[in-house]
């Protein structure tokens, strides 16, 4: 029923299933000392299981506070912070900055190998989420999804173009590919951000010549579908998760079943979709967020596939601060709140997700409401470790005073006719706003540890098999911290705030952390609105590449 809502050489063996994220499974059973492998960061996720781990151990809990900066790269002629997560395959880099432009850099120095602009003087800039948000490695090409809708591989080592083609016509207004694509097997799979009026889209394309072998349409307008959710080879299904309908703001109030201008549930929008990536497929969908209303959407937060005594689940936190705990069917186990903040609904069934009483807008303001447009979760994915079977997630206390636009007076609804009104930051009712890191049980939500932070870190998180975890701050901090307790161990400063992917990969023999500074005052306005100094407007723009390893 479909819903909506050593007698071998173990490097070897973990190699060889890396790639299809299934050779993380068995870390959790495994001692430590033979923990190996996954010396590759392939996507976003690492591999495609959605964890945010890597297996490697050169640097570990013992030696972490011997780490030292080992390289810097700083691309040419970017004021934009890096917002796409690096990518690594044999002892090289690949990653992308602002204006479509891809850098592959050696693992070990830094130094590039090649570079390439994507976007030619007569490629229209699009004005709205400029920058590339990141690329996939597979079998020795490097998979390109630039904003304007052009899909490109490379041969990884020599930068030599292999295919090339546009999912609409040059200069269309259809909207933006918005996220990385992930490699399924012979499947390139790539979702798009729309515009207000058009629908989202998810791609299925031949990895062999980027011919397009299926389409879905999420039917509803403004629906996005741009991170990459997570395989599961047992089954041969992936997970994904959909954005929210335009406009985000709407004032149907209670009666949104008839009235408003998108009546219903708006079926695909704010929930997840379990579907085939080699036909295109639905075969099971769960909406989290029936007719989402306050940009809380699905598509913004990391899939987990885990296995506990004996079952196997999918996790998906949405960017509201609730947290779902499916079958693989997305048949709702459970469902846990990882936010105090939480109040744009009252009561919610911890079984099935059901809300129990919504504040849905009318015309006019709505004071207080939690969390602010940015999310509970509000920055890059999370991680997972197999070892300690706990989920690393930042999460914000914030929250908004909203204005819906009259539509009275068009002036002020044609400001922003996607977001339909505006919304001003606020801290919660008697507190400050601020930043956590919590350590998580997936399946309960109880809660192992935590470090809090003044402003919510953006940055991904990383665990990895050396009993580690690393986050980044938006001040210039990182730390490493230990994965069982969350003491600090190691921390460095850098004058750039960080709002990117943190990896670990392998080169010449040894582990490296790689991470993407940079902290783009126009991304994040709200925090200087609710944090001040050191976020105000003309706070400049500095980004790299930051390599660290043990001596």
């Amino acid at each position: 029923m479909k819903t909506f809502f050593s007698s071998f050489n173990l490097d070897v063996f973990l190699n060889v299933f890396r790639r299809i994220g299934v050779a993380s499974i068995l870390f959790a059973s495994l001692p430590n000392a033979v923990i190996a492998g996954n010396e590759d960061w392939l996507n976003v996720h690492g591999n495609l299981t959605g964890w945010h781990f890597s297996a490697l151990n050169e640097i570990n809990a013992t030696n972490v506070d011997r780490m030292k900066l080992a390289w810097t790269h700083e691309p040419e002629n970017t004021t934009e912070e890096i917002t796409g997560f690096p990518v690594a395959a044999n002892g090289l880099i690949a990653y992308c900055t602002g204006n479509d432009q891809i850098w592959v850099v050696e693992g070990a120095t830094g130094k590039v190998k090649w570079h390439t602009k994507i976007t030619d003087a007569n490629e229209p800039i699009v004005q709205i989420n400029t920058g590339c948000r990141g690329l996939a490695i597979d079998q020795g090409s490097l998979f390109f999804a630039g904003m304007s809708g052009r899909v490109m591989a490379f041969n990884l080592k020599e930068g030599t173009l292999r295919w090339d083609i546009r999912l609409w016509p040059k200069g269309s207004r259809k909207g933006t590919l918005n996220g990385p694509p992930l490699i399924v097997r012979d499947r390139v799979i790539i979702g798009t951000a729309p515009h207000s009026s058009e629908h989202g889209e998810l791609y299925g394309l031949d990895t062999k010549n980027g011919a397009e072998i299926w389409k879905i349409d999420l039917l509803t307008a403004g629906v996005s579908a741009s991170l990459p959710g997570a395989y599961d080879e047992r089954t041969g299904t992936l997970y994904w998760g959909t954005g929210s309908p335009y406009p985000l703001f709407d004032e149907a109030g209670s009666n949104f079943k008839t009235r408003g201008q998108r009546p219903g549930d708006n079926l695909y929008s704010a929930g997840m979709l379990g579907l085939d990536p080699f036909t295109g497929e639905i075969k099971y969908w769960h909406q989290e967020l029936p007719h989402e209303i306050w940009v809380q959407d699905s598509a913004q937060s990391e899939s987990l596939i885990i296995e506990r005594k004996g079952g196997r689940y999918l996790v998906h936190p949405n960017r509201s601060g609730l947290v779902f705990v499916y079958g693989l069917d997305l048949h709702p186990i459970r469902v846990w709140q990882a936010s105090k903040n939480i109040n744009f609904v009252k009561g919610i069934d911890k079984s099935t997700g059901a809300f129990k009483e919504r504040k849905d807008f009318n015309s006019g303001s709505q004071k207080g409401l939690c969390p602010l447009v940015e999310g509970a979760f509000p920055g890059l994915p999370g991680a997972f470790s197999p070892k300690t079977g706990l989920v690393y997630k930042v999460v914000a206390e914030w929250c908004m005073d909203v204005v819906l636009n009259d539509p009275a007076t068009p002036s002020l609804s044609l400001k922003n006719p996607d977001l339909g009104g505006s919304y001003t930051p606020m801290p919660p009712n008697n507190e400050r706003a601020r930043g956590h890191l919590d350590a998580r049980d997936p399946f309960t939500g109880s809660k192992v540890w935590t470090l809090d932070f003044p402003e919510p870190p953006l940055a991904s998180i990383l665990a990895t098999s050396g009993d580690l975890v690393f986050v980044a701050d938006g001040r210039g901090g990182l730390q490493a911290l230990h994965a069982g307790t969350g003491r600090k161990l190691w921390s460095d400063s850098q004058q750039s705030g960080y709002a990117g992917g943190v990896i670990s990969y392998e080169a010449g023999g040894h582990q490296y952390i790689l991470l993407t500074s940079g902290w783009d005052v126009r991304r994040h306005a709200s925090y200087a609105q609710l944090f001040g100094a050191p976020f105000y407007l003309d706070r400049p723009t500095s980004s790299a590449l930051k390599a660290y390893r043990l001596p």
